[in-house]
């Protein structure tokens, strides 16, 4: 085990690890870990794993993958992964640009992911988020009443032709931070 972090379990089948900071937050009086970066990533595209893959935002403002052999296959393809990085990362923007007042306030995390890929991408790729509108209105009313609450958020991955290449759905769960 790595120095400074403890398994912790959270009711699950699988031991999940936080470091000793994250655990000690309590203590000190002080917002965990993931709500003091929250407070100050608001741009999808400047998480340290995004970065590293080359997200990047267009002249839209929607977020696209370039196509590079860093996210290649080993068909020359973009690599599955990648396109699921593109889509996770862009359904996680819309979250806090769709809710900027729930930014600092509550902890996302996705629970569950289903992906389709449509065809081999060889091209930059560019990520179309949306919630439904019936998902929208009970994930408002749960997050207000309950302080916790799931919202799926769709994602279409499409090239530069506009071509489908991945379809995927992420089902996030949502909770507010205790107030301190």
């Amino acid at each position: 085990m790595s120095r400074g972090v403890r398994p912790v379990g959270l009711g699950t089948k699988w031991p999940h690890r936080q470091t000793a900071a994250a655990v000690d937050h309590r203590r000190s009086g002080q917002r965990p870990p993931a709500a003091r970066l929250m407070e100050t990533t608001l741009d999808a595209a400047t998480v340290p794993f995004a970065r590293q893959i080359g997200l990047r935002r267009n002249v839209d403002g929607r977020l696209e993958l370039p196509f590079s052999e860093v996210v290649h296959n080993h068909l020359g393809t973009v690599h599955a992964s990648a396109q699921i990085a593109l889509a996770e990362t862009a359904s996680g923007d819309l979250l806090a640009r769709r809710f900027p007042q729930l930014v600092g306030r509550v902890v996302p995390i996705v629970r569950a992911v289903r992906a389709k890929f449509r065809k081999p991408a060889t091209q930059t790729l560019t990520a179309y988020p949306a919630i439904a509108d019936d998902d929208l209105k009970r994930f408002l009313a749960q997050i207000e009443n309950q302080g916790r609450a799931f919202l799926t958020v769709e994602v279409e991955v499409r090239d530069t032709d506009g071509d489908l290449t991945c379809r995927a759905a992420f089902d996030w769960f949502i909770r507010s931070l205790p107030l301190i």
